[in-house]
């Protein structure tokens, strides 16, 4: 008779980048493309004809508006419980 054994192996939690650990308890928001791809940002805002986001390692990535799926951005960002409002310039860029 063979004993079949149900062990499962400890998995330490992954360790949490600093960056990370200084986005709990921020929202992000997620920026989604007409070709599909999607972007976490933790701030993001419009300059000219651009969408900018600043994700949580600090990298900002520009994403052409023509280039923005606003109904799936919306959307996602609806079902997450998270707000989406595009504004021209972050309040702290706007104060430097």
């Amino acid at each position: 008779m063979n004993v079949v054994r149900n062990e499962s192996a400890y998995v330490p939690p992954p360790l949490l980048s600093r960056e990370a650990v200084n986005d709990i308890g921020r929202i992000s928001t997620v920026l989604v493309t007409k070709d599909h791809s999607a972007y976490i940002a933790r701030e993001y805002w419009l300059d000219k004809e651009q969408v900018l986001g600043i994700a949580s390692d600090g990298s900002i990535k520009s994403i052409p508006i023509a280039e923005m799926d606003f109904t799936e951005t919306i959307r996602l960002n609806r079902e997450r419980n998270v707000p989406f409002a595009l504004i021209a310039t972050p309040e702290k860029m706007s104060e430097q």
